[in-house]
This record gives structure tokens, C-alpha cells and sequence, in this order.
């Protein structure tokens, strides 16, 4: 006899739903590193309930995509949208309070228990890990070049660059961020931006604006050495980072956090890139270290100090009737010289780290002249009319005060009043920030080089003030020495008291001093400042 089982049809639904449930739930489990030790997989499932209520409609948790990154996983998750799928977006939606929380609830479970042992991978996701759940509330720092060119260093500090190379613009220890220059000459003294490449936490992107690869001069981008085409889009890149169009603007996000935002103007192209802001030397190159102090931008690819220099001459002496003297004029063009034969040329791009596409038979060498230009130019030799004129022009496209001078400059050099509008668009940092990157994060108030200098003086006078505390010696600590030292003797220490003046011709009393050697003194802190 057959024995049939019959189900109704709320039967049949129930069971199916259970089944797509743990289907769905098998999707969603996050694979961890085969390293990580018990402890470290229990603190990140505490990670990961704490944040379920910031999941999405599509059950996407945070904590997914900082898990992919720092176990070297760099594939971001997609859910149905390049939005929902980025790290940094997603953990923006988090109050930084429940961060805040969570890295102190790593830095309680591992860091500060005693009984728990990090092996050196392990230490090294936590540390990618806890960096990158802190980005949404580091204070931000945006770098730039732009025009002909004009540097603005992460702290500030601004320079003119007029050279022809291919350049380390920026990059980090990690190596899983560098950006490269390409500057190109436009005249006898003048150069431009001409192309970028960049490393995007393992893609390489490169964007053209003249001297293309390959035959295909209409599309500016290549990704991975391909073409990439040019149209208002979001894209999402294999290793995890976002390319973002709209016109001739191109935005590219790390998920790591950095941003840059290139600009495509007229056979050249302006570069400005954000980072985090970094105490221990994360980033370097033509663009300095982010750490707050302008004072410190300009060191070399070998690790040595150029002195920055304040500005030669003031903006209303270009254009009132005052002249400025040939020797300051020669001293800044020296400067200028200087500055590019010790810090610039330091920060050439080899063969071997080149991320640029070149055409057969070119490298960066095709692109490189050592002796350009054969004299610096200088604003304060252009004629007071035409400077004027530009000014006129540089306001009208409002340009703020701080890049007046590199605007000016500009329309001067190559005779193109075009430049006004995009040094308009990149002259002030807080608007750049609020039209280009999110702006979740505060920017960093940063000190002028003055201030800076200043600060740093403050800074050695306290710390020798402090020396010297520390090795003051004082008459009680001197008796105190003689105490100690006759503290076995019976017989109690004599104190030599000050002679007074006695012209008598009487013997002075004797007096039984204890033989004791002189206290040990230091010697005065050097004035001199170490190098660094």
C-alpha cells in the first residue's frame, strides 16, 4: 500500500521562502581571512550585529565591503547600485558615535587584552580595518595643480612649477595609491598638464588630454590600458574603486577614501586630488605629507629637507607703480631654479614605476627635458598693463585673492583668458569640496607658513625650557648631594658661609670643610637645529 503526503499550497509557499532565506543568507555571509584567530572572528561578529541596523533594503551590511578591503579582498560587493556599494558612502550613513564605539571595542577585545596574541597578518587587517572605519570623521585635505602649473600642497604651502617631466604627484606607503604627472611645454619658459596616471588601489587609470597612446585621440580615459569611454556615467572598477563622469570632469574614488578630481580644459588638465589627513608619513611626493604643517611639504624622494620660501614681492606691487628691485627678481628665479633641480627632479618617474600608456618606441624619457626652461619666468618682469589687464580679467571670472597671482600668471604666459574661468573653478578649496567630494568629513584648518614656523619655534623654545627644568640643579639638591654623601659619617656636615669683606689685619676663624666633589652639571642645550 502507497502512503501519499499531501501539503497545501501555504505549505508549499512556506517552504519555499525558507529555502530563497537561507539561500539569500548564504549569499550574504561574509568570507573571513583563513588567518584570523578565534578572537579576532569573535570581535568581528560582534562588529557585524552591532551594525544590522544599518543594513539596506538589499540586506547589505557596512561592515562587508571594510572586511573585503583589509583582507586584501578588493572587489567591492554590488547590491543593485555603485552608491550602496561603496565602502566609504555606506559607512558615512553611520553616525560616528557607533564608529567611535566600535574602534574602541577593537582596540579593548585585542589590542588591550593581554591574553590575546596578533599574529603580524592579522595585525595588519585590523590595522586597514580601523583606519578605514575611521575615515568618515578625519578631517580632509585637497592638494592641486593646475594652470601653468600652480602647486597647492595638502598643507597649503603654493609654488610655481614650470618644468617638462613625467612626476610623482602623490603616493603612500602602502602603495595602493599614487598619482603621476605629465607637463609639457607651451611656450620658452612655460609648461602645462598634459596627461595623468594613477594607481587605484591596484587599477591603472590614465587620462589624456594630448599625445594619446593609440589612435583613439577622441577619448581621453584608458583603464587598464584600454579605452575608456567618455560619457556621464558611474562605473565601478575591478579592484574596488568608482569612476564617476559628468562633462569634462572625471572623478575617481579609491575605497580607500582618497579622491581625485581631473579636469579636461584646452589640450591640458588640472589635477586635484583629497586625502586624510596623516601624522606618520602616509603620503608624499610633489604635494607633501598632509599632516597640518606647511613648513615641512617640501622634502625630496630621498628623504631631504628644502626650505620653503614665502612669497618675493606682494600682489600690489605688480600692478602699482613701485618697481621691484632686480635682485629680489633674481633671487626668486633662483629659488625657482633650485627648487627644481633638488626637490622636483627627485620626484621623476622611472621607466619601471611609470604607470603611463606611451606609443612604441616612447617612454618617459620622450617626455622629459632636464634643462627646461632655459631662464625662469617671473610676473614681476611682465609689463604693468598687461598684468593689469589680466587682473581685470581674474576678477571678472572671480577668481579668489589667494591664486589671483597664478591666474594672472597664466593668461600673461599663454595669452589664453580661458584660463581665468578654471582657476576660478579651483581657487577655493571649501567650494571644490562641497561641488566634488562628499562632504561628510570637515576640512582642516591650516596655518599659513608664518604660522607654521612660528608654531614650530614655539615648540623648540618649550621643549628647551623643559630641558633645561629637567637639568636645573639647585642649591638644596647640592646640599642634599653632601648629605648623602657623609650620611655614614657621625660628623655633620659644615657649610662654607659667604666671606665678608675685613680689612683688619685679624685672622679669620678656620673652618672644617667636608672634601665632597662638584655636582654633576649639563651643558646648555645646542642652538643648533637639527636637519631633517
Amino acid at each position: 500500500m502507497n502512503t501519499y503526503f499531501t501539503f497545501s499550497t501555504k505549505q508549499i509557499y512556506l517552504v519555499l521562502f525558507l529555502i530563497c532565506g537561507l539561500s539569500i543568507t548564504a549569499q550574504k555571509e561574509t568570507k573571513l581571512p583563513k588567518y584570523l584567530s578565534e578572537e579576532s572572528r569573535n570581535t568581528l561578529n560582534k562588529v557585524q550585529n552591532n551594525m544590522d541596523n544599518h543594513r539596506d533594503d538589499k540586506g547589505f551590511n557596512p561592515v562587508e565591503n571594510v572586511i573585503g578591503v583589509a583582507s586584501n579582498n578588493y572587489r567591492i560587493i554590488n547590491h543593485n547600485g555603485l552608491e550602496e556599494a561603496n565602502t566609504i558612502e555606506n559607512l558615512l550613513a553611520v553616525p560616528t558615535e557607533e564608529l567611535i564605539e566600535i574602534d574602541n571595542q577593537i582596540n579593548n577585545e585585542l589590542y588591550e587584552n593581554p591574553s590575546v596574541v596578533l599574529n603580524e597578518q592579522e595585525i595588519e587587517f585590523w590595522s586597514v580595518f580601523r583606519r578605514m572605519i575611521n575615515l568618515p570623521h578625519r578631517e580632509i585635505h585637497i592638494g592641486k595643480t593646475y594652470g601653468d602649473p600652480h602647486i597647492q600642497t595638502f598643507d597649503g604651502y603654493k609654488y610655481s612649477f614650470q618644468t617638462v617631466g613625467e612626476y610623482t604627484l602623490c603616493t603612500n606607503k602602502k602603495g595602493n595609491f599614487e598619482i603621476q604627472t605629465r607637463q609639457q611645454a607651451t611656450g620658452p619658459s612655460v609648461s602645462l598638464n598634459t596627461a595623468t596616471a594613477m594607481n587605484v588601489n591596484g587599477d591603472t587609470v590614465c587620462i589624456y588630454s594630448k599625445n594619446h597612446p593609440d589612435a583613439f585621440t577622441n577619448e581621453p580615459i584608458r583603464v587598464n590600458g584600454s579605452v575608456f569611454e567618455m560619457k556621464n556615467s558611474t562605473s565601478l572598477l575591478k579592484k574596488g574603486g568608482i569612476i564617476k563622469i559628468v562633462g569634462k570632469k572625471i572623478t575617481i574614488l579609491w575605497p580607500t577614501g582618497e579622491e581625485v578630481m581631473v579636469k579636461l580644459a584646452n589640450n591640458s588638465l588640472n589635477v586635484v586630488p583629497k586625502v586624510y589627513t596623516s601624522n606618520n608619513g602616509e603620503y608624499f611626493g610633489l604635494l607633501g605629507n598632509a599632516n597640518g604643517n606647511p613648513a615641512d611639504d617640501l622634502v625630496t624622494y630621498g628623504g631631504n629637507f628644502f626650505e620653503p620660501r614665502a612669497a618675493f614681492y606682494e600682489l600690489n606691487d605688480l600692478t602699482s607703480n613701485s618697481k621691484i628691485k632686480k635682485r629680489v627678481i633674481k633671487s626668486e628665479k633662483n629659488y625657482k631654479a633650485k627648487l627644481i633641480k633638488i626637490f622636483g627632479d627627485s620626484w621623476r618617474i622611472k621607466d619601471h614605476n611609470s604607470l603611463f600608456l606611451y606609443k612604441p618606441f616612447e617612454n618617459t624619457l620622450t617626455y622629459t627635458n632636464y634643462f627646461f626652461p632655459a631662464e625662469q619666468f617671473s610676473l614681476a618682469e611682465a609689463d604693468k598693463d598687461e598684468v593689469r589687464k589680466a587682473k581685470k580679467e581674474c576678477q571678472k571670472a572671480g577668481v579668489a585673492g589667494d591664486e589671483m597671482e597664478g591666474c594672472i600668471s597664466d593668461i600673461i604666459t599663454t595669452k589664453d583668458i580661458s584660463f581665468a574661468n578654471e582657476a576660478a573653478l579651483l581657487s577655493d578649496n571649501e567650494e571644490i569640496f562641497e561641488r566634488t567630494f562628499n562632504s561628510n568629513n570637515k576640512m582642516r584648518k591650516l596655518p599659513t607658513l608664518e604660522e607654521a614656523r612660528k608654531i614650530e619655534q614655539e615648540n623648540i623654545e618649550i621643549a628647551r625650557k623643559k630641558e633645561r627644568e629637567e637639568n636645573r640643579v639647585t642649591v638644596g639638591d647640592i646640599i642634599r648631594t653632601v648629605t648623602n654623601d657623609d650620611s655614614s659619617s657621625d660628623e655633620k656636615p659644615a657649610i662654607r658661609l659667604p666671606e665678608r669683606e675685613n680689612n683688619s689685619n685679624t685672622s679669620k676663624p678656620s673652618t672644617k670643610t667636608p672634601s665632597s666633589s662638584k655636582p654633576t652639571t649639563t651643558s646648555r642645550p645646542s642652538n643648533n637645529k637639527k636637519g631633517k
